[in-house]
């Protein structure tokens, strides 16, 4: 008999993606071993993945279709993580079934975090060195699951006692930021502990804060304005209660640290005398950090970033080094 397969579960473009606000659009391959070898029957069913309730059934349908099906079920819940379950037939009456997954962003829902940046930021010239800022929390037992929804603004980078928290690269991606910016959702549960943990974020100016001349009169841009942050760690609990811990001055410290300059145009800094150690970790001594404070808005939506960000793909090792009058410098041979 001919081997016949489904396979490479998509929802709206992405294999298993973690933060939708489109509706999602399921989509799914089909191989086989015999030439023309053709689905018959279609059934698509989408679960809570904690809950285990069902949200959609599209019962047995006899179709070809296999791309672009749109989720027509229960109204779905702010980040929550929801598996889907494709099962085929043949024409020649062979079944094989696939599962994926999903996990919902903020769907419009209002953001308990507010924008803060670091207290000492009167002026542009103070943006120029990143921004560190940390929280630390209490976490209780028996987490059923946990998501970090974040925006910094022009990119930042986040990490939970330690470790960062995705391995994206230069996010969020380039908008008119006026007009709308994109966060970006985490699933975070592996990285959370009983007791206290810590949340850190890096800031830095992107296109955000441009503030270099070039062809595009970038510097004046309406939206341009001091690096920022809002984000939301949502908690579940085995018991369904749910803690959310969210960027708000009252809670949260802040500090410059070794990129003493950053610039989308002009590249960074990095004065290795002021690493600030593992600031990201839980017991770290940040009595000398100062606070943080209130920030306007962007001015635009929020939405989730639903497409492949930047990852790192290759490292180059430098072939030379040398000393120079400012400090080191590495040939990378590029």
């Amino acid at each position: 008999m001919a081997e016949f397969k489904v396979y490479g579960i998509t929802v709206n473009y992405l294999k298993n993606p973690c933060g939708i606000d489109e509706n999602p659009s399921i989509s799914y391959k089909l191989s086989s071993s015999k030439r023309g070898g053709a689905q018959k029957t279609r059934r698509v069913s989408v679960k809570e993945a904690l809950t285990g309730e069902i949200v959609w059934d599209t019962g047995v349908i006899e179709t070809k279709e296999q791309l672009f099906i749109s989720y027509a079920g229960e109204k779905l819940k702010p980040l929550t993580k929801y598996d889907i379950c494709v099962e085929v037939t043949s024409d020649e009456g062979e079944a094989s079934s696939a599962n994926g997954s999903f996990v919902t962003g903020k769907l419009s829902s209002k953001w308990t975090g507010k924008w803060i940046n670091a207290k000492p930021v009167r002026r542009y010239p103070d943006a120029e060195a990143a921004q560190y800022l940390r929280n630390t929390f209490e976490v209780n037992e028996n987490v059923s699951a946990a998501y970090l929804a974040i925006c910094g603004l022009g990119y930042f980078e986040s990490y939970i006692n330690g470790a960062k928290t995705g391995d994206d690269m230069l996010s969020p991606a380039f908008t008119r930021y006026d007009a709308e910016s994109m966060y970006l959702v985490y699933d975070v549960k592996d990285l959370l502990k009983t007791g206290k943990n810590a949340i850190g974020v890096a800031l830095g100016n992107g296109w955000y804060n441009c503030f270099t001349q070039d062809n595009w009169n970038t510097p004046p841009a309406s939206w341009r304005h001091f690096p920022k942050l809002i984000c939301e760690l949502h908690v579940t609990y085995a018991d369904g209660t749910e803690q959310i811990v969210a960027s708000d001055p009252t809670e949260w410290k802040s500090s410059k640290g070794p990129i003493t300059f950053n610039s989308i145009r002009n590249g960074e800094y990095y004065d290795a005398r002021r690493e600030l150690g593992a600031w990201t970790e839980a017991d770290y001594d940040d009595s000398e950090w100062v606070g943080t404070k209130i920030m306007k808005s962007p001015g635009g939506k929020l939405i989730a970033m639903e497409f492949e960000p930047i990852r790192v793909r290759k490292t180059f090792t430098a072939r030379k080094m040398w000393k120079g009058k400012n400090g080191y410098v590495f040939d990378i041979g590029q």
